[in-house]
């Protein structure tokens, strides 16, 4: 009797420390996807974790009509909007262009009052890099193309929240822009690099634009971090369950509570793998297109 339970406890550990070698030398099925305006990079279907090391530029293609759109008098529209796709990750976005300065020529039959371009789109639309405060409740951003050197001036778009600390008898009431990450005059909340956003399913949907994940510390001593999708410089509304992920580091000793409009706090669970933390926002059905987050010191 106990040779045969001695021989049945080496069978199951020889079974278990099968599976998890086989668990540790599984190969990951990895996909591209748009990291943010600039690159993209390597997820897996698996486990949903970024391989950071794979990240690379999008390789920018162009889908223009044969012919531009026409106004409501008939004559080719001046204004072209066409998308602009990367070939690898599948990305894409709308740009706007001149017909003028874009080395689209148009031709127009005097007979018919037909018309035909036989041109391409030359030039690329702007490519802004941060947002950084500026004065007069302005943001700025330089264009990263080479050679171009255009600066663009946007108005900052704020976000009103009151925070109730534990006690506190009165909330902390401030106004964020989540783009530049100005809350008052020289306070700011800083970006955090290499965050990334992945649509959980397929009701949820990532929109245009580029993540900024913005942390810092508010004139109460608080830390709070704010989630946002802009385009051009203005918020724009995702939908769905986003997962976020970004360095693990960047919340190592904190928990995290999710805070409403309304000084309402939610706890919000994170994962870690390896030197990546994850945690997913729902923002169906939601009245905002930011969130911010409060960094609670872990006990």
């Amino acid at each position: 009797m106990k040779k045969w339970l001695l021989t049945c406890l080496f069978v199951l550990l020889a079974t278990l420390l099968c599976t998890a070698c086989a668990e540790d030398e599984r190969e990951h099925k990895w996909y591209w996807k748009k990291a943010d305006f600039t690159n993209h990079v390597k997820f897996c279907e698996i486990c949903g974790v970024p391989d950071r090391t794979s990240t690379a530029k999008h390789d920018e293609t162009y889908a223009w009509p044969d012919e531009p759109p026409k106004d409501s008098d008939g004559n080719p529209e001046q204004v072209l909007t066409g998308p602009i796709k990367c070939s690898v990750c599948g990305w894409g976005v709308s740009q706007s262009f001149s017909a003028e300065t874009s080395d689209i020529h148009v031709s127009t039959c005097t007979r018919c009052g037909d018309h035909y371009s036989d041109g391409k789109i030359a030039k690329l639309g702007h490519w802004f890099g941060e947002r950084v405060p500026e004065a007069d409740d302005a943001q700025r951003a330089l264009c990263l193309r080479d050679g171009c050197g255009h600066t663009a001036l946007v108005e900052c778009t704020r976000f009103n929240y009151a925070l109730k600390v534990e006690g506190d008898e009165i909330p902390y009431v401030f106004s964020l822009c989540p783009i530049c990450g100005r809350v008052r005059d020289e306070l700011r909340l800083e970006r955090v690099e290499n965050a990334m956003a992945q649509a959980v399913n397929g009701r949820s949907v990532l929109p245009d634009g580029e993540l900024t994940v913005r942390m810092g510390a508010l004139e109460n001593g608080e830390r709070g971090m704010s989630v946002v999708f802009e385009l051009s410089g203005q918020p724009t509304q995702p939908d769905g369950e986003i997962l976020i992920s970004l360095p693990a580091e960047v919340l190592a000793g904190s928990t995290l509570a999710l805070l409403d409009e309304d000084s309402v706090e939610t706890p919000l669970d994170f994962t870690v793998n390896d030197e990546t933390a994850a945690f997913t926002l729902n923002f169906t059905d939601a009245g905002t297109p930011m969130a911010l987050i409060r960094l609670i010191p872990a006990e």
